[in-house]
């Protein structure tokens, strides 16, 4: 007879090799949709950013898909979607809102947050399962429902804690590779323009920070820093 414990776990390692699975098709078929980025202003300002992390080279590919954004793979590839760049291209944003962007992106990568999802993953639906089978016997029918929606709290929490953490990097290493943070916020401040809707939602079931609250944080990040600075000057 199987066990309860099976029950669970066994879906769970289909579940996640489904994942996997999903994973890779997508960083094939973005490859396969993805073009060299070429532009020398871009190029020079990568280079500033590999310098300032210390690594050899940041290397970004174009997306070509028309939505405005900028993602990373699980493999540490760095994209910059066709409908951004055609927003710098147009003089919509510039060139160093465009290289904050990148930063952003290399921030998930260097803090881990690519291989974080995949334990998010599981562990989310490892909490959907064991919530779903307690909540439904005491509340047939909607059980797994509420247990979903409460998943779903859960992650888009996770998910806002590692866009201010990718943000404080990309902040960091705007400052060091001379860029700094006005283009950062400029960026942010961009994106309800150029996507042309607002950015807005309720809060906690976003599963990015709202535009001000990041601009908050990288502000408050500035002052910690700069005190921090005269502190060791004085």
């Amino acid at each position: 007879m199987i066990s309860k414990a099976a029950l669970i776990v066994l879906p769970l390692i289909y579940m996640f090799a489904v994942f996997m699975l999903s994973a890779w098709r997508t960083q094939r078929q973005i490859r396969k949709q993805s073009s060299e980025l070429s532009d020398p202003v871009i190029l020079r300002l990568n280079a500033r950013l590999a310098k300032a992390a210390g690594i050899t080279e940041v290397s970004t590919s174009i997306y070509e898909v028309a939505t405005i954004n900028g993602l990373v793979t699980a493999n540490g590839d760095i994209y910059l979607t066709r409908g951004l760049y055609d927003c710098f291209q147009r003089g919509d944003v510039s060139a160093e809102e465009l290289s904050s962007v990148t930063a952003h992106e290399l921030g998930h990568l260097a803090l881990g947050h690519t291989k974080k999802r995949l334990a998010v993953f599981a562990s989310q639906n490892a909490i959907r399962m064991a919530l779903g089978m307690v909540l439904g016997r005491f509340i047939p029918f909607f059980g797994g429902l509420i247990a979903t929606g409460l998943v779903k709290l859960l992650g888009s929490r996770i998910s806002r804690v590692d866009e201010l953490e990718a943000d404080k990097f990309a902040s960091a290493l705007l400052f060091k590779a001379g860029i700094g943070t006005e283009p950062q916020k400029n960026m942010l401040r961009n994106l309800e323009k150029v996507a042309g809707r607002p950015a807005a939602g309720i809060a906690w079931l976003m599963s990015h920070p709202s535009i001000a609250v990041r601009i908050r944080e990288i502000e408050k990040n500035e002052r910690l820093w700069t005190n921090s600075k005269k502190s060791r000057i004085s």
